[in-house]
């Protein structure tokens, strides 16, 4: 059976401060005259000694009325203290920056060095695409299952996706991942891509929507980290985009929850969201490499499987015949199992990231039994440890 390969989008403060202080003071002199007389043959005549001070008393109204004069002048002081602090407050809070700026730059989450390529994204230009993609996809997917693909439709959404195809490919060095997918599903490219196709849409981000997907963004950078760490050295290079896989898809049915059951209405269509292929916000892009190996049974099934894994190595049938026992074994693990499926169906041509991760843990086992078992040669085990191709062994359902 020839491999069916699926549409996939390879998209690919101021500070101010202000000091304020008022003093009051006042001094008074006093001077003290004295008379010494004269002496003559009279009894000298001793004067009435000077009064002990000679400041002015002052009335009770007059008093009162200083008082109340002084009284006055501290209030109006203290009301233009008051202003001046307010004011203070008010420069401070406008040159703090808000929780969620404007702007890509809010939203880069682990991008560091130069970025040229994400920085000049046209993010309006890029939402407005998106916004006028999601729409199409059903109508593509329905065409393509039904044998009656939809040309003119699809050449349309090809060049919706474009411009999203050109931003990845581009920013592929900056952004890392596997692949162009892997640049495109960066949760900076994501997140961002997500907050303008929602302004296009008339249902834009809110500052507290802004800061929730930062602080999201921020924990999958630490969580990328750890799980790309944990895959062992040697390991096959399907261990790692599994790992690449679930930590995007973690950011993904997070940010979900932080949009408004409308935004989330407007942003996923029912019939697409989480199918590789179709939904632009789905990790499952990052899988664009897979093959639907589907027998008329399980066992045929885990011979066309084991056929399409081994193919890199140059063997022949008698010599796949060795791994037989860990084919079928490789079928008794993967989703589908026990039920027929179309080849042309929604789940062959569209399968849904959940499906996906079960098909690629499953070939990852069968990589690592037929690796521990010794039987590939050195070369032949570095190719296959090399493969990210994700084959989809499944039994076939035949149109009757």
């Amino acid at each position: 059976m020839p491999a069916l390969r699926p549409l996939t989008w390879s998209v690919l403060s101021l500070l101010a401060g202000l000091l304020a202080g008022w003093a009051v003071g006042r001094g008074e002199t006093a001077a003290n005259r004295g008379d010494p007389g004269g002496q003559g043959s009279q009894p000298p005549v001793v004067a009435a000694p000077p009064p002990a001070h000679d400041t002015p008393r002052l009335e009770a109204p007059e008093g009162a009325r200083r008082e109340a004069a002084l009284q006055a002048e501290v209030a109006a002081l203290r009301g233009a203290l008051e202003a001046a602090e307010r004011e203070r407050d008010a420069l401070r809070a406008a040159a703090t920056p808000s929780k969620a700026p404007s702007g890509p730059a809010s939203l880069r989450f682990g991008l560091t060095g130069p970025t040229p390529a994400f920085d000049a994204a046209d993010w309006p230009t890029l939402g407005e695409n998106a916004r006028r993609l999601a729409p199409l996809m059903r109508q593509v997917m329905e065409g393509i299952a039904k044998g009656e693909p939809d040309t003119p439709l699809i050449q349309q959404a090809g060049e919706l996706n474009m411009p999203l195809a050109q931003l990845t490919m581009a920013a592929a060095k900056e952004l890392g991942g596997t692949g162009p997918n892997g640049a495109f599903t960066h949760p900076a490219v994501q997140a961002n891509l997500m907050r303008a196709t929602l302004a296009a849409m008339g249902q834009p981000l809110s500052e507290e929507q802004e800061h929730a997907l930062s602080t999201l963004g921020a924990a999958w950078v630490a969580e990328h980290a750890r799980m790309q760490a944990d895959v062992a050295p040697g390991a096959p290079a399907l261990a790692a985009l599994i790992a690449e896989v679930d930590a995007k898809a973690r950011f993904m049915t997070a940010a979900k929850r932080v949009l408004t059951p409308t935004q989330r209405t407007a942003l996923f269509q029912p019939d697409t969201e989480g199918r590789a292929g179709l939904d632009l916000f789905s990790p499952g892009l990052l899988y664009t490499q897979r093959i639907p190996a589907a027998g008329i049974d399980a066992e045929a099934s885990a011979r066309l499987a084991l056929r399409f894994l081994l193919a890199p190595l140059g063997l022949s049938q008698d010599d796949q015949a060795a791994y037989t026992a860990l084919g079928t074994r490789w079928v008794e693990d993967v989703p589908w199992q026990g039920r027929g499926i179309a080849p042309l169906s929604p789940d062959t041509l569209f399968p849904t990231l959940d499906d996906l991760q079960g098909f690629a843990r499953a070939q990852l086992a069968t990589l690592q039994r037929i690796l521990d078992q010794g039987l590939p040669t050195p070369d032949q085990a570095t190719r296959l440890r090399a493969s990210l191709v994700v084959v989809m062994p499944h039994r076939l359902e035949l149109p009757r």
